[in-house]
């Protein structure tokens, strides 16, 4: 009797692929897409070698930029290990903000941060440089590995967790995650964070001067009183206030 057994073959990420430039059409977004109200896929290549299926595609408006690359083992394979932490290495990172224009590095977290989306994990690490600030991460599952990288030339805004966490959750990624759509931009993001303070601030502010005119107005008011009043026709306490306030 023949036993067939099944191999699972285990590859590591290929580091140069046969790149060619594709539309950023429906077949090609069965792999990977986003689903925003601005952000989309501007730019789109494929490359395949040694049994891999290789996705990459940016987007940039002038200000933002983003870069997504996806790599899909054709057939039963698995990464070796969690691979996307070697593209998340130092001097990784800065290699590709160099490469992509993104300016000097001058910043990259030592230790990853994470966030999830009901299917899928990325894992990160935010970075500034000479023209900007952004973040990097990503993740690898099974026969899949992926990373993504944020820039913006706004040194300005707050990239927070909650952005990320939305942001990443909009990616369509095969085999492991449906996008979910959202609105969600950096700039917005932060400044409602800011309007916020900026709100409570402004409320105290107008809730301090709407007493202190409450208060100025009372006085101004008992003060008329008094002047239109005989001091004989009011109660005594009264008559007494109002003598020492004329008399200031």
């Amino acid at each position: 009797m023949k036993i067939w057994l099944l191999f699972l073959f285990i590859l590591f990420p290929v580091t140069s692929y046969s790149w060619t430039e594709t539309e950023c059409n429906s077949t090609y977004k069965n792999n990977i897409d986003i689903d925003h109200s601005y952000y989309e896929l501007q730019e789109c290549w494929m490359g395949t070698t040694g049994g891999v299926n290789a996705y990459n595609a940016s987007f940039y408006d002038g200000l933002e930029y983003f870069e997504i690359m996806y790599q899909k083992i054709i057939g039963s394979g698995i990464w070796a290990g969690d691979y996307h932490y070697q593209s998340l290495k130092k001097n990784e990172v800065e290699n590709l903000i160099q490469t992509r224009g993104l300016g000097i590095p001058k910043s990259l977290d030592n230790s990853f941060s994470i966030v999830k989306s009901k299917k899928a994990r990325f894992e990160y690490k935010n970075f500034t440089t000479s023209d900007g600030k952004g973040f990097m991460g990503g993740a690898t599952r099974g026969g899949i590995y992926y990373t993504i990288l944020f820039f913006t030339y706004n040194k300005d805004v707050n990239i927070t967790e909650k952005f990320i966490q939305e942001w990443f959750s909009s990616f369509k990624l095969g085999g492991i995650q449906n996008p979910v759509f959202t609105s969600i931009k950096i700039d917005n993001n932060s400044i409602d964070e800011t309007l916020n303070e900026v709100d409570l601030k402004s409320s105290s502010n107008s809730s301090t001067n709407s007493n202190n005119n409450s208060s100025s107005s009372s006085g101004d008011s008992f003060l008329q009183m008094c002047k239109n009043s005989k001091l004989s026709d009011l109660d005594k306490d009264v008559a007494m206030l109002c003598l020492e306030k004329m008399d200031k």
